[in-house]
C-alpha cells in the first residue's frame, strides 16, 4: 500500500484539522514568544511536510522530528499545511484518474492484439478445414489456444465495461523515495508528483519568511 493510499478521507468543506486543544497550544506557543523556532531549518521543514502529506498525525511528526508538538502545530498553522494537503489530495486524485484512464486504453489495445493473434492463428485452420473437409486441419487446432482466446475476449469485455479489477498504472521513470516520482511523459516532458511540488512551494515561502524576519532584526 502506497503512502498516498493511507491518507485519511477529508471533508471537502473542512478548513482545519486542529482540535480545540491544538488551537490552545498554538496560542500558548505564540504567547511564549515562539521558543526554539530558529532551530527549524529548511531540511527539517521539508521532512515535516513530507510526513504530514503522507498522513502522519502531529503527535507522530513531533516524535519523529524530536520537536515540541506546539512548534509543529504552529508551523502547520503558519504555513497552511492543511490547505496544501487538500490541494495535494485533489491533484493526486485527478492525476490518478487520468493515468488509470490512459492505462486502461493501452490495456484494451494490448488485449485486442492478443485476440486478433488467436483469431488469425485459429481461424486460418478453420477456413482450411471448411474448404477441404480435411480433418487434419480441424485436429490441428489447439484447444488450449481456443481457451486462451475465449479468456482474452472475456477480459477485454470486462475492461471495456469497466468491470475489471482496478489496476494501478505502473510508474515509468525514477522513484526517488518518500513519495517523489519523476515520470517521463515524452521526449521533452517529465512529470513530478504534486507532493514534491507542494513541498517546494512551502519551502520557498518558509525561506522567504525567514529572510524577512532576518531583515527586521
Amino acid at each position: 500500500m502506497s503512502e498516498e493510499s493511507k491518507l485519511p478521507a477529508m471533508v471537502e468543506d473542512a478548513s482545519t484539522d486542529f482540535s480545540e486543544k491544538d488551537l490552545a497550544l498554538i496560542e500558548k506557543y505564540k504567547e511564549d514568544g515562539l521558543p526554539n523556532i530558529a532551530t527549524v531549518d529548511s531540511e527539517k521543514m521539508e521532512r515535516m511536510m513530507s510526513l504530514y502529506l503522507s498522513g502522519k498525525p502531529y503527535t507522530q511528526i513531533s516524535m519523529v522530528m524530536n520537536l515540541n508538538k506546539s512548534m509543529v502545530l504552529y508551523l502547520s498553522d503558519r504555513y497552511k499545511w492543511f490547505e496544501l494537503k487538500k490541494a495535494y489530495i485533489t491533484e493526486l486524485e485527478t492525476l490518478s484518474r487520468a493515468r488509470l484512464a490512459e492505462f486502461n486504453l493501452v490495456n484494451q489495445d494490448f488485449l485486442l492484439q492478443i485476440a486478433h493473434m488467436f483469431q488469425k492463428k485459429i481461424g486460418s485452420k478453420i477456413t482450411k478445414y471448411l474448404a477441404t473437409d480435411n480433418e487434419a486441419f480441424a485436429n490441428s487446432i489447439d484447444l488450449k489456444e481456443v481457451d486462451k482466446y475465449l479468456k482474452t475476449v472475456d477480459m477485454l469485455q470486462r475492461v471495456v465495461s469497466g468491470k475489471a479489477p482496478a489496476q494501478a498504472a505502473p510508474a515509468v521513470g525514477l522513484n526517488l523515495g518518500d513519495g517523489v516520482t519523476i515520470v517521463k511523459k515524452g521526449d521533452n516532458e517529465v512529470e513530478i508528483t504534486p507532493k514534491s511540488r507542494l513541498i517546494g512551494d512551502m519551502l520557498k515561502e518558509f525561506a522567504d519568511s525567514r529572510r524577512e524576519e532576518e531583515k527586521k532584526k
